[in-house]
């Protein structure tokens, strides 16, 4: 037992189980149990895993170890930029595995509408989407003649290796139109560790996950405004604010603008402030 957070999360359980049968409710706010957590989340002393943003210079890194020329390579190359560009979860990206592609959930070649210009990404199931009550839009747009341009990856991925609309979409070698051969959750996963590796960072240093942290990162860093990224990733919550981890020159930010006030407003040349 690693989290006290894992033991809330138990206890959540069998609150939910307690309901389900008729029971009354689990005591979990009770004084004597709010104690017992505190203690305990004093005594494991957790401190979670540091996250890593995925920043487009190490996207760069990791692309000069790919050949994308190669079909298997060219899929992965895709589907990390594609993470990268629309905060998506590999949950909406991939299926869990090949016997639980479900067109209705996971990424399929029709979701993903191709232009000139761009990507239009279109997802009618996510974590905060469960009843189709709603689709997300997510554009992408093109970033001509540069190597991270992610339109260009899955435009060389479609013409390499075509498929039918209903397919997933980043089909791998060895694809038919009697049994299809795909990214699925485990593959990417492998795939992606691999790589992380063979580019020189430390074994779990990055996540999938971490894309979506990147991106987001990257467009904070650009100034675009917040209600704009959560839109982007379909945050339901504050929970995009913990992607955030800034640096000391970015947090520099905020004491350097009031004393740009200080100096512009209330300058008092008079005083002898030594």
């Amino acid at each position: 037992m690693k989290s006290p957070a894992v033991i809330s999360q138990y206890l959540s359980a069998v609150n939910l189980l307690h309901r389900m049968h008729g029971l009354p409710p689990c005591p979990a706010t009770t004084f004597e149990v709010q104690q017992t957590l505190r203690g305990i989340k004093k005594s494991l002393a957790h401190q979670p895993r540091v996250r890593h943003p995925l920043t487009p210079e190490v996207l760069l890194t990791l692309r000069s170890h790919l050949n994308l020329a190669q079909p298997r390579d060219l899929t992965l190359w895709s589907a990390i930029l594609l993470a990268f560009f629309t905060y998506l979860r590999k949950s909406n990206l991939v299926p869990p595995s090949s016997a639980r592609f479900d067109p209705l959930k996971h990424l399929s070649r029709q979701d993903v509408l191709l232009a000139h210009t761009g990507l239009l990404v279109t997802v009618t199931w996510s974590k905060t989407i469960q009843a189709n009550e709603r689709t997300v839009s997510i554009p992408v747009l093109a970033i001509p003649h540069h190597p991270l341009c992610p339109v260009a990856a899955y435009r060389k991925m479609i013409r390499t290796l075509p498929g039918n609309p209903s397919d997933p979409a980043f089909l791998l070698p060895g694809t038919t139109n009697a049994q299809p051969n795909f990214l699925t959750t485990s593959k990417f996963e492998k795939a992606f560790n691999a790589l992380i590796v063979t580019a020189g960072f430390p074994k779990g240093h990055f996540t999938l996950h971490d894309l979506r942290r990147g991106g987001y990162t990257l467009a904070f860093e650009a100034g675009v405004p917040r209600e704009l990224r959560r839109a982007h990733g379909d945050w339901r919550s504050d929970a995009d604010l913990l992607y955030l981890k800034l640096s000391l020159h970015q947090r520099l930010r905020l004491p350097a603008a009031m004393r740009t006030i200080i100096q512009t407003k209330h300058n008092i040349h008079s005083m002898d402030t030594h």
